[in-house]
């Protein structure tokens, strides 16, 4: 099966493809020091990203295919991209992953409350799955809190997965299963 790139709306955000155009918002987030805070070392520069983004834009039209891709969530007002969703779809078992990433700039606004609601949403009632994860890397508390404001269990943790610097990053463990996001919504 092949995932459906449809555009998602919220009161403040459209996810949404990425297109040639968004080369600078995501040059601007994606080289942002503090985005990258708690995930493994990176040391492209925001012209590496710049460079790059043709083929990005490349890479996320193949993935479609194979059950991964990006949305970029622009802000509404600012007509600007502001961070990016992953989700990933293992159709066999009914899986689901997500991730996102957001400008600093624009943290603390729940915008990536609302950009993950929508794609959560959306996966479950467009591919019918069962259960969605994510991970977050130790230390990251604001995206632990929003998993579990979203309804996610904590589930476990992968010791020492990553290595940032001299230092091994833990990763902790989140999914939440259909029925218990349709218990949280079946009200709105």
């Amino acid at each position: 099966m092949k995932l459906k790139i449809v555009n998602l709306e919220t009161e403040r955000l459209l996810l949404r493809k990425f297109k040639e155009e968004d080369a600078n918002d995501y040059a601007e987030f994606m080289s942002d020091k503090h985005m990258w805070t708690y995930q493994p070392d990176h040391t492209e520069t925001r012209e590496d990203y710049l460079k790059d983004f043709p083929n990005l834009l490349k890479s996320y039209r193949k993935r479609n295919v194979s059950g991964m891709l990006r949305y970029a969530i622009n802000l509404k007002s600012k007509n600007k991209v502001i961070g990016y969703i992953g989700i990933a779809i293992n159709f066999p078992n009914n899986l689901g992953r997500i991730s996102w990433s957001l400008n600093s700039k624009f943290w603390h606004k729940g915008y990536a409350t609302e950009a993950a609601s929508a794609a959560i949403n959306y996966m479950f009632n467009e591919y019918n799955l069962h259960r969605i994860e994510l991970n977050v890397w130790q230390g990251n508390t604001a995206s632990e809190n929003l998993a579990l404001r979203l309804g996610f269990k904590k589930e476990g943790m992968e010791r020492e997965a990553r290595l940032k610097g001299n230092k091994y990053l833990d990763s902790i463990n989140f999914g939440i299963l259909k029925a218990e996001w349709d218990d949280l919504h079946k009200n709105n």
